[in-house]
């Protein structure tokens, strides 16, 4: 699973790279569909901005812990004066420990679960934290 998270950090990088040419070449229509995507919207897109002014990259590496997606960091950055080469060195720390942690998590609880309740178990723990992690964070995070 960790080899998975090499690839997810490879995918970001790749997704990541898109969608900053894309808000460096077109930043207004690059935000406004990033905006439509649900939990993203014009105040936490306006907070990315600043967040980007005031503290660089270091808040494209920061803001994803938050809760705040990467793919508005990725938008913004360009615009922010943020170098390309600088935003692929911070796609790793701004990624990776989330994935990490994720599957490291999941396993320690694989581990503890799969031989109480077996696999089909510990899946559905699974797939039930998922929903609950993430109807909280929508509910908390409207746009």
């Amino acid at each position: 699973a960790l080899w998975c998270c090499v690839w997810a950090v490879v995918g970001a990088a790749v997704g990541g790279t898109i969608l900053y040419f894309w808000g460096a070449n077109a930043p207004v229509a690059a935000i406004g569909v990033i905006e439509s995507v649900p939990a993203i919207g014009p105040g936490m897109m306006a907070r990315v901005r600043e967040s980007l002014a005031e503290s660089g990259v270091l808040a494209m590496i920061l803001g994803p812990l938050s809760g705040t997606p990467f793919k508005a960091y990725a938008v913004e950055a360009a615009v922010s004066g943020i170098s390309f080469p600088l935003f692929l060195l911070a796609i790793v720390p701004a990624r990776a420990p989330r994935f990490v942690l994720t599957v490291l998590f999941a396993a320690a609880a694989a581990r503890m679960l799969k031989p109480r309740i077996g696999m089909r178990g510990t899946l559905t723990v699974w797939l039930l934290s998922w929903i609950v992690f993430y109807g909280f964070y929508f509910w908390t995070h409207p746009g």
